[in-house]
């Protein structure tokens, strides 16, 4: 019986445009993207909040309550939804 040999492979044309290390790949500066973050904030009419803005928000957070709290309690009124 004689055995059947495939042929060889041609590389894969993908594997050729993949860079090899992601991480290697340039990309913008932390203050670039700040800046570029910024840009598309002031299209969209958002702002950053400012001291003023916080202090006229007043005890918006109850003291008492953690984040950790809170998270845990959207959680299980997701999972109540759900049922």
């Amino acid at each position: 019986m004689l055995r059947k040999v495939k042929p060889p492979r041609a590389p894969d044309e993908q594997a050729k445009k993949r860079p090899s290390y992601p991480s290697l790949l340039v990309s913008p500066s932390p203050p670039e993207r700040l800046v570029k973050i910024l840009n598309r904030a002031g299209d969209s009419g958002h702002k950053p909040l400012t001291q003023e803005d916080l202090d006229a928000m007043g005890e918006a957070w109850p003291e008492d309550e953690s984040v950790d709290d809170f998270l845990a309690w959207r959680r299980a009124s997701r999972k109540a939804e759900r049922k």
